[in-house]
């Protein structure tokens, strides 16, 4: 359904609505990312890897957009522009729920075989890295920007040609990430170690886009309007995730192990802004549909946003434990693909329930 002059006006407001279905679909994609992610391990290149590089691809629009949406939720409310109050409430519901995680990941992942004694050290170091588990590096990317957000927001404000501005933002992105990934790791540890650390810089183009957006939101919400720049953002879109494809099924083709090929990611980064547009694009387009169903999954896209945090930190222990049974008393392997078809779903949806009964619990909405 095409956007009209009167609901233009009302643009934002819209968006806002659909905020939390927005943040459900970027969830579930993340989930694809971390189970289609087996294709690392596969020797060669067949029609399963082929496949699980497709799914991946074509869901490497959700941290970027779960960025963008956090920058745009932000601006809403002038209040998070004053720092202690914006840290009073994230430390409850994002600090708070990050570090026990990282507990319980450090002591799942590492603590076996492990020297106790050194464990409060190797826990820090997790700690400030995001690296107890392999996806909560997101989190704290999510809490370094709160963090930088109330400076941020009003040096952005000051600025005179905002848009100009985001596509700066952007390529400083880019070149960042770029040179993080080409460069050797230093000799000196130290800087080492908080260079891993800084993770807002390798976002910060989506999240101020989020600024943008929330400022622009008549704008934009005229281009989403039309139909022939829908059209365009879902070309972009897939040409974006089949380039990507394309490259990294030549690397599983080769004859180095896919880890250990030089870079892999580097196409992702340039690729990534291009490929994050057009699926927003696409993204806002469906849930603002009539189409027939569309209400039923917007309203299960809007439970997974309500349970967002809970399902991304719960999901790689549901993963891990789906993979354990199936391999043990099914003999289905990550080299099959009814492993998939049966993982995908129901990690998603064991995810969501575990994450909604913890919630039940005393201080259960703290870790969901």
């Amino acid at each position: 359904m095409s956007i009209t002059d009167e609901r233009l006006v009302d643009w934002r407001q819209s968006l806002t609505f659909h905020l939390t279905s927005l943040k459900g679909i970027c969830i579930l994609a993340v989930v694809a990312i971390h189970v289609t992610g087996y294709f690392q391990d596969f020797p060669a290149f067949n029609y399963v890897s082929g496949s699980l590089v497709c799914v991946n691809t074509l869901s490497r629009f959700a941290v970027p957009i779960f960025v963008l949406l956090s920058g745009f939720y932000l601006s809403l409310n002038s209040r998070n522009e004053r720092p202690l109050a914006l840290y009073r409430r994230a430390a409850k519901f994002l600090a708070v729920p990050y570090v026990i995680y990282s507990l319980v990941y450090t002591v799942a992942f590492y603590l076996p075989g492990v020297d106790p004694r050194t464990f409060p050290r190797m826990f820090v170091r997790h700690l400030l890295l995001g690296t107890a588990g392999y996806h909560l590096g997101f989190m704290l990317l999510i809490l370094e920007l709160y963090a930088v957000h109330p400076f941020l927001r009003r040096w952005y404000r000051a600025i005179d040609h905002k848009g100009a501005f985001v596509l700066l933002v952007f390529c400083l992105q880019i070149i960042w990430r770029s040179s993080r990934e080409l460069c050797a790791p230093s000799d000196a540890r130290w800087l080492e170690v908080v260079l891993a650390g800084i993770k807002w810089v390798s976002h910060l183009g989506y999240f101020v886009a989020g600024y943008y957006l929330h400022d622009h939101a008549d704008l934009v919400g005229k281009v989403l309007g039309r139909a022939r720049w829908i059209a365009a953002g879902a070309g972009l879109w897939m040409l974006s995730a089949g380039s990507i494809a394309v490259y990294w099924g030549v690397l599983l083709a080769g004859d180095i192990p896919f880890r250990q090929t030089a870079h892999p990611e580097l196409i992702l980064w340039l690729f990534e802004p291009v490929l994050s547009a057009g699926a927003f694009a696409v993204m806002v387009k469906w849930v603002w549909s009539r189409a027939p169903n569309s209400s039923r999954c917007r309203r299960l896209f809007h439970t997974f946003g309500l349970y967002a945090y809970g399902v991304y930190y719960l999901h790689p222990l549901v993963l891990l434990l789906l993979s354990s049974f199936l391999g043990r008393f099914s003999l289905l392997h990550p080299d099959a693909a009814p492993f998939y078809a049966i993982v995908l779903p129901s990690c998603c949806l064991f995810s969501l329930y575990a994450a909604k009964t913890l919630a039940k619990f005393p201080f259960g909405r703290y870790l969901t």
